[in-house]
């Protein structure tokens, strides 16, 4: 009988509360999700990674079930809460992964504190191209378009927002494949429970890599792109060290996890169980 998924919360330091949904046994998996997400958009990763490793997928600040008090106004701000998450749950030799906003926040984590994890994992992952210093991002339509703020109560939220959410999924993350009708509805249900959009896009915007930090990261990386990627699209400036291995997948957009699930969990696995010692052409490119 296949264990079923558990849900719990923990209030931090800073008196938010994290809600985080858990599975498995063995090392810690931290799995941090991306933007209009939440925690559930991990579930079939949990159930997959179960048998090696205790997969823990927190829902951010102003995400999913956790709370938002205090308003974010950088990555850092997830990267501090999680932190305090880490803390709380006394975690140890964390294997930390993270997926497109995830990854940025995963990154900002292993810069402030490279002593907590094993390994890096980097899905489609935000801020790794050029800083946005365009004149694009800096006009102020910026914060009203595509930082518009939702209803933060979920019965202030109009049928029509669930359905505009839909048609955005439709034609950035669901154009190569379409999740099953269960997890459709669960995933929408995780994403208009975000009530931080507006920040998040801004904080996004605002955040970026640069090569002297990325130098800096000593840990096994294994980055993960889709080739049809709608929402990133490939980084024409792709950092590269002896560190990190890279693998563009075919046939896959956005959402790594649903295009090519068992290409993903093939790779991450045999990732996490060689890491580098065992391959001499780490820095990989290829499916």
């Amino acid at each position: 009988m296949k264990a079923e998924i558990k849900e719990d919360q923990v209030t931090l330091e800073n008196r938010e509360w994290i809600n985080y949904r858990y599975l498995g046994q063995g090392q810690p998996l931290l799995l941090i999700h991306g933007n209009m997400s939440s925690s559930v958009f991990w579930d079939h990763t949990l159930e997959a990674m179960a048998d090696s490793y205790t997969g823990i997928a927190p829902d951010l600040r102003g995400f999913g079930q956790s709370s938002y008090q205090g308003k974010i106004e950088s990555i850092e701000d997830f990267a501090e809460d999680m932190i305090l998450f880490i803390e709380k749950l006394s975690l140890k030799n964390i294997h930390l992964a993270g997926w497109s906003l995830g990854g940025a926040v995963a990154l900002t984590l292993v810069l402030k504190r490279p002593d907590l994890f094993k390994s890096l994992g980097l899905f489609a992952c935000a801020g790794l191209g050029r800083e946005k210093k365009g004149t694009f991002w800096q006009l102020p339509a910026i914060r009203d378009v595509m930082g518009a703020d939702w209803p933060r109560l979920p019965e202030e939220k109009s049928p029509l927002l669930g359905y505009g959410v839909e048609m955005l999924w439709e034609t950035t993350m669901y154009h190569i494949q379409r999740p099953n009708p269960e997890d459709y509805e669960k995933y929408l249900a995780g994403s208009l429970a975000q009530r931080n959009r507006k920040e998040v896009i801004l904080a996004l915007r605002d955040f970026s890599v640069k090569e002297e930090d990325w130098e800096k990261i000593t840990l096994p990386v294994l980055r993960i792109q889709g080739r049809e990627d709608r929402v990133l699209g490939l980084p024409r400036h792709i950092h590269r060290t002896a560190h990190c291995r890279l693998y563009i997948f075919e046939d896959c957009g956005h959402f790594i996890m649903n295009d090519q699930f068992d290409q993903f969990i093939q790779t991450y696995k045999e990732f996490l169980r060689k890491g580098i010692k065992d391959d001499q052409n780490f820095n990989h490119q290829g499916n």
